[in-house]
């Protein structure tokens, strides 16, 4: 029930899966054309906070808004990935369209990341139920400042929220669904960062994954997917960028060492030659030398006769005797 006094509505916002946070249901209230509207999202600012793992800082918000002549709670998502709507007509949750007022009907459920990844658990997911109240009753919800709030009373059609009883879906089954049209994209290689939705659809038109979930949820997986794989294709593109600077530089430094090495050793081979060409000439002049003193008698195999001063002292020694 709705209470509309100075164009106001009073709400109560109820975590059902206490798993994922505190089941004390919070009074709110809104009015139409109030600057600041109902945040839920990860950051402490916030007047809901989901700490769970793909929620973002700002996730979404409730504002009124006037839909057709009358005032109406609304939410828009803000988020990366997702925010769902489960009315209590039955029928299935739907993903909510980005930046876009959507109205919320008394007794709804908002799913808080609306998109989960493989390694997470249904209890990352926050419900958050939203029923509407007269202003009289805020007194009962709302404990004064420095007091505990009393925990809200379990609702006997709680099982609801488990199974819809009708042509409706629990939140199991939408994930699953949700999971095999992003194992379809997954599997299909022509699917890239650059690939729009139209041309996805025609080629993937004729897969019963394509059809396993709603328009709305197939755009919004779609999107998320695609803007995953370009950040990763431009990550991948500046480390192989990196990698190859790198390599650059390494290849540069081995050349200058290169360049100085075969330097160092032209200087030595130099050196070398110098030298050995030194002690060839040495080599040669002591054979000069040698080849002098022997030439003679080369041949003869006889001794080299004595010098002829010797030769005549021994002559002046004889005619003495």
């Amino acid at each position: 029930m709705r209470a509309k006094d100075a164009a106001s509505i009073h709400f109560t916002i109820t975590r059902e899966n206490a798993a994922n946070g505190s089941a004390v249901a919070k009074s709110l209230s809104l009015k139409l054309g109030a600057e600041t509207p109902v945040r839920i999202g990860r950051a402490p600012a916030n007047d809901i906070i989901v700490e769970s793992r793909g929620v973002s800082q700002y996730h979404c918000e409730l504002r009124v808004v006037q839909v057709e002549g009358a005032p109406q709670l609304c939410i828009r998502d803000l988020s990366m990935n997702g925010t769902g709507l489960k009315k209590a007509d039955g029928k299935g949750t739907s993903t909510l369209e980005k930046k876009t007022d959507t109205p919320v009907p008394d007794g709804s459920l908002i799913y808080v990341p609306m998109m989960l990844k493989m390694s997470q658990a249904q209890t990352d997911r926050a419900w958050l139920k939203v029923e509407y109240k007269e202003s009289g009753e805020d007194a009962e919800n709302v404990p004064p400042k420095g007091r505990p709030a009393k925990p809200a009373p379990v609702a006997d059609d709680k099982s609801e929220d488990a199974s819809d009883g009708g042509d409706g879906e629990t939140p199991e089954e939408n994930e699953k669904k949700r999971m095999l049209f992003v194992e379809l994209l997954l599997k299909t290689k022509e699917v890239s960062a650059g690939t729009s939705y139209e041309d996805a659809k025609k080629l993937l038109d004729s897969s019963a994954e394509w059809h396993a979930v709603d328009d709305a949820t197939r755009k919004e997986c779609f999107e998320i997917f695609v803007e995953h794989l370009g950040s990763h294709s431009k990550k991948k593109d500046k480390k192989k960028g990196k990698e190859k600077e790198k390599e650059k530089s390494k290849k540069s430094k081995k050349d200058e060492a290169g360049d100085e090495k075969a330097g160092r050793s032209e200087k030595n081979k130099h050196r070398k030659g110098g030298s050995s060409s030194q002690s060839g000439e040495r080599r040669h002049r002591r054979k000069t030398r040698r080849g002098g003193r022997g030439s003679g008698d080369s041949g003869s195999g006889r001794a080299a006769s004595p010098p002829q001063s010797k030769r005549r002292r021994r002559g002046a020694r004889s005619d003495s005797n």
